[in-house]
């Protein structure tokens, strides 16, 4: 299986890759300590760099996106940064990912939630939300999980 990991730093979701035998190329604009078997870009998402980085090793069959934005204590300014997140792994994701595929994205209550579903419903035969069990109980944060991406 072929990974695209969004928001790698500081690494729990790439070491569980590498667990897990995977074929993985994470992505972090933070410097992180690289398990071996990782290929790595350092680099911001929306750059040129990320794109051709991606072209040149894709397509993927998984999308993970942990990213998530420094939170400014505003909510209404974190939602509009969070939403930006989702949005650019839902491009990703749309461009990357090959026919059948799957991606998790990491969301957080309101705006993000809602816009994920609607494009997701669309782009994957299959839209779930999920709470991790280590997330704590107030948090707002969830993983929209979308499966068998069409053609």
């Amino acid at each position: 299986m072929k990974v695209l990991e969004l928001g790698a730093a500081p690494g729990g979701w790439t070491r569980y890759l590498v667990s897990r035998k995977a074929k993985a190329f994470a992505c972090d604009q933070r410097e992180m300590d690289v398990p071996a078997g990782i290929n790595f870009l350092c680099a911001d998402i929306g750059s040129e760099a990320f794109r051709d980085w991606c072209s040149r090793h894709g397509p993927y069959n998984l999308l993970l996106s942990d990213m998530a934005p420094d939170l400014s204590g505003i909510r209404s300014r974190d939602m509009a940064r969070a939403q930006v997140l989702v949005e650019l792994a839902c491009e990703i994701a749309g461009r990357e990912l090959a026919e059948g595929g799957a991606m998790a994205v990491k969301l957080f209550e309101g705006e993000p939630v809602d816009a994920f579903r609607s494009w997701a419903a669309s782009e994957f035969t299959k839209v779930r939300l999920a709470k991790p069990r280590a997330s704590r109980s107030e948090s707002s944060e969830l993983y929209g999980v979308a499966q068998g991406k069409y053609a």
